[in-house]
């Protein structure tokens, strides 16, 4: 059985870097169960591109408090109905077997609650790149400490 994901998005008027941040998710061998793109700016061209995708699952929310990207990200934590979270922000792209091997990391590890997984940083102008160091956490660790 696979988890509900919902993905959250934040986005501040970059509706190019937006369109191609949730076509990675739409990309996605498993699709999650709903998209949330949490608009801090209110951007008229996040909405349209957003629309332009026309998916039910793929809703398109006007942060109104609208304080940056943490806003964002937990307002879209506060409406997702998913029973995990992935963030991505708007700037990124998810490979495309991210949703499937966190559903097989999920059902491995049934009683995990986060999961902190490997992800590829990519700094083009920099020309640097490497992998970060997968973790998983249960309900009492400190994940704040561990994380730093």
């Amino acid at each position: 059985m696979t988890a509900t994901i919902s993905v959250i998005i934040p986005t501040h008027k970059r509706p190019l870097l937006l369109k191609r941040a949730i076509q990675s998710v739409l990309d996605q061998t498993v699709l999650p169960s709903e998209i949330l793109i949490i608009d801090d700016a209110g951007s008229k061209d996040s909405e349209q591109v957003v629309n332009n995708f026309n998916q039910d699952f793929v809703r398109y929310i006007h942060n109104v408090d609208g304080q940056g990207a943490s806003s964002s990200r937990n307002l879209g934590a506060k409406l997702a109905k998913g029973e995990f979270i992935a963030f991505l922000d708007d700037d990124d792209e998810f490979k495309i077997e991210k949703i499937h091997q966190l559903n097989l990391a999920i059902a491995e590890n049934p009683n995990v609650d986060v999961f902190y997984h490997p992800a590829e940083i990519v700094m083009v102008n920099e020309n640097v790149s490497y992998l970060s160091k997968p973790q998983s956490f249960k309900q009492n660790d400190d994940i704040f400490t561990s994380l730093l």
